[in-house]
Formats: C-alpha cells, sequence, structure tokens
C-alpha cells in the first residue's frame, strides 16, 4: 500500500487501523471457523530512494514483525537494529545459496577419541569458504540459514557429499581408520518426511554400510519437537544407523528423556566439561551424567576437551570418548591419496 503524502503518524494510525480491521474478521469454512492475521512493514519515503532499495526495505521490515510474533507492525528506522539484522542475514543467504552451487562448502572432520580402550570415530562439521579461501565458522552463516528455513537442504548436502567421500575413501582400502562418521542434523531436518528416504537412497547409491554412520541430534531439538524426533531416531536405527544426543544436559528434565529417546550415545555439553576442574558442581554433573547413561546402556562423549588435565579426569570418570581441542582440532575431511 502506497500512502502519498502521509506523515509517518499518521501512517502508523492507518496501519493499526488496517490491523485491527483484520482481526476482527473472520469465515466459516464447512463446519470450521477461520481467524485471519496479518504483519505490517511500514517504512517512510523520502524521495530519494531507488524503488528496489524501498521494496527490499518493506518486505525485511514485514519480516521483522512476522520474527516478533506476528500480528504486529513494524516501523523501519534509519537506526533499526532488527531489519540491519535481516538484511545480514540476506546477504549471507545469497553467500550460502552461491557456496553450495559453487563449491564453497567443505566438510571437515574432528576425531572424537575412545578413552576405554574402544574404537575412535569422528564428527563431521560444516565449513565455508571465502572469495579467498579462508574458513567461514558456521557461527556466521547458520543463524541466517535457520531463519530462512535453509537448514534441510544444507543437511542433506552434507549427507551426500559425506557418503560420497566414504566412497572415495574407501577406493583407497583406507575404511578401517574412519571409524564410526557422525552428522549433525537441525532441528527442521526432524520432521523432514523425505529424509529416511533421502539418506537411504545415498547409502544404495554410493554402496554404503549404514552402520558406518551415526546422526547427532541436539538435545534442545529433541525436546522441543519429541514426537518427531522418536519418530526420526526409530526409522534412522531400522536402517541400521547410530544415534546420539548432542549438547546433553542443557535441558530441563535431561535424564527422563535417556528412557524413551533409544540413542546409542549422548555428548556431554562441553559448558559443564570445560570447567569441571575448577567447578564441583559441573564436575557431579559430568559424573552423573556418566553414571545414568551407562545404566542406560548407553556411551558417554565429553565435548570440548581442551587440556590433557580435562582428558585424564575424564578417563577417571569412566567417559567413553572425549572430542575437543586437547584431542584434535578440525582438518578438512579429503579423500586420501
Amino acid at each position: 500500500m502506497l500512502l502519498h503524502n502521509c506523515p509517518i503518524d499518521k501512517a502508523k494510525t492507518i496501519a493499526h487501523t488496517i490491523l485491527t480491521t483484520i482481526q476482527r474478521y473472520d469465515f466459516f469454512w464447512g463446519d470450521r471457523n477461520f481467524k485471519v492475521s496479518a504483519s505490517i512493514g511500514l517504512i517512510q519515503i523520502h524521495g530519494h530512494e531507488e524503488l528496489s532499495e524501498i521494496l527490499s526495505l518493506a518486505d525485511m521490515a514485514c519480516y521483522v514483525a512476522k520474527d516478533s510474533g506476528r500480528n504486529r507492525i513494524h516501523v523501519h528506522t534509519e537506526t533499526d537494529k532488527e531489519l540491519n539484522l535481516r538484511r545480514g542475514d540476506l546477504q549471507w543467504l545469497e553467500r550460502l545459496q552461491n557456496a553450495m552451487k559453487n563449491g564453497g562448502l567443505v566438510l571437515y572432520r574432528q576425531k572424537i577419541k575412545t578413552l576405554q580402550g574402544e574404537s575412535s570415530h569422528s564428527e563431521l562439521l560444516l565449513r565455508m569458504l571465502n572469495e579467498d579461501g579462508k574458513v567461514i565458522s558456521p557461527d556466521c552463516f547458520i543463524p541466517a540459514a535457520e531463519r530462512f528455513n535453509l537448514m534441510p537442504e544444507i543437511d542433506r548436502w552434507v549427507i551426500r557429499h559425506a557418503c560420497e567421500q566414504v566412497s572415495l575413501i574407501r577406493s583407497h582400502n583406507n575404511t578401517d581408520e574412519l571409524g564410526l562418521l557422525f552428522i549433525n542434523l537441525s532441528a527442521t531436518s526432524l520432521s523432514d518426511a523425505g529424509l529416511i528416504d533421502y539418506i537411504q537412497q545415498q547409502f544404495i547409491e554410493f554402496d554404503l554400510s549404514a552402520g558406518q554412520f551415526g546422526f547427532e541430534i541436539t538435545e534442545t531439538a529433541a525436546i522441543t519437537d519429541f514426537d518427531c524426533a522418536l519418530n526420526l531416531i526409530k526409522k534412522l536405527r531400522e536402517l541400521g544407523c547410530k544415534l546420539a544426543l548432542d549438547d546433553f544436559g542443557t535441558g530441563m528434565s535431561s535424564f527422563s528423556y535417556l528412557k524413551a529417546l533409544k540413542v546409542d550415545f549422548i555428548k556431554i555439553d562441553g559448558s559443564f566439561v570445560r570447567s569441571m576442574l575448577h567447578d564441583k558442581m559441573d564436575l557431579c554433573f559430568v559424573e552423573a551424567i556418566t553414571k545414568i547413561s551407562h545404566v542406560a546402556g548407553i556411551k558417554c562423549i565429553a565435548e570440548f576437551v581442551e587440556t590433557d588435565a580435562i582428558q585424564q579426569q575424564l578417563i577417571k570418570l569412566g567417559v567413553d570418548f572425549a572430542q575437543g581441542y586437547a584431542i584434535e582440532h578440525p582438518h578438512l575431511f579429503t579423500n586420501l591419496k
């Protein structure tokens, strides 16, 4: 809607009138009653802007209104932090989409070392390369991918390229040293109805064993979408994959979920591990998680193991695996020549 010669205060009044009018409207379809709501982005036009800039700002302001809870108005200002954040996310989104098409995404690998004499494993980590080939941390681009619902596509990219790489490594007769490879699944992938079929197709195409792969789901995601998490875990286990519950300990009722979520590993949240040597409560958390997990028949992986002293303490507590910079820094996951 274009309001000609309209001061910003009057525009706000008109926008609120529109919002109220829409809220009051409802309609029946069959035996059901439906309510309608709207999100409005409001910007002031000064006359010197390009049309594309005006439309872009209005669109982003509308998205901010949606992100703030919907059924509301967001007015753009020159110092609009929320809109500037969205503009930054849009820029990252464009870079991320280009990276997916043009080889700008890469997989890194970090060792998960056994502490109790079993086989070691690895986790695959996603990175992006900038124009100069320098590595960009996922903390920079993952928030934009989550905001614009691109994570299911990214998860599929990781799964396919992981399978392709394992196939290449196998062709060099080096599969034994790979161990179990863990792949992270985002919260939105929990409800991806076609994900299991996609994973199975990759295993068939590259002639790989499902038992060579583990999938990590964060505890927060599992609790938030519990039914979907249960269903996905069940189907992945039926395929023969292993399951890990990541960032364990951050939820309010962590231990109660261990009975329902049939996972093979839990990864103790690094915030407990990192400070366990000088914080008795964190030490108790790690010990309790380890004991209860073992009663449930689940192996424990400690994250953020950054010193040898922490590693030695984990061995004393009976923790099964350790992952962190004291074990190994992530390195490029490439086929072995």
